[in-house]
């Protein structure tokens, strides 16, 4: 486990920036349909580029792309915008330190924020 200052400065000075762009090609990777699954691999991964957070295996929980109309309009509509406010959010939840941690928490469920599953 990587020590909490290390992730914090990290997240404040690497990861702020670069989770955006992350997140952007997730969402234009899960947009195109066909490559999906790459897209959702990004969207999962989101936490390890924002903070270095590594969940433990038993931990992991596991993702589908959602079948149900509503969840896809929701991700083609509502999901994109929501997803990058969630970002933007959880950037100034880590300015001060002790907010770090829910920052952290929102950016690991973003993938269930954006599919609305």
């Amino acid at each position: 486990m990587v020590n909490i200052i290390v992730r914090w400065l990290y997240a404040l000075f690497i990861g702020s920036w670069i989770s955006l762009i992350w997140f952007l090609i997730g969402y234009i990777l899960t947009a195109l349909y066909f490559t999906k699954g790459i897209g959702l691999w990004f969207l999962e991964r989101l936490g390890v580029v924002f903070s270095l957070y590594i969940e433990e295996e038993e931990e992991r929980r596991p993702f589908t792309f959602p079948i149900k109309i509503t969840s896809i309009l929701w991700f083609y509509i509502s999901g994109w915008w929501i997803g990058i406010a969630v970002i933007i959010i959880s950037i100034f939840f880590i300015i001060p330190i002790f907010t770090f941690k829910t920052a952290c928490e929102m950016i690991q469920n973003i993938d269930q924020v954006v599919m609305a599953d």
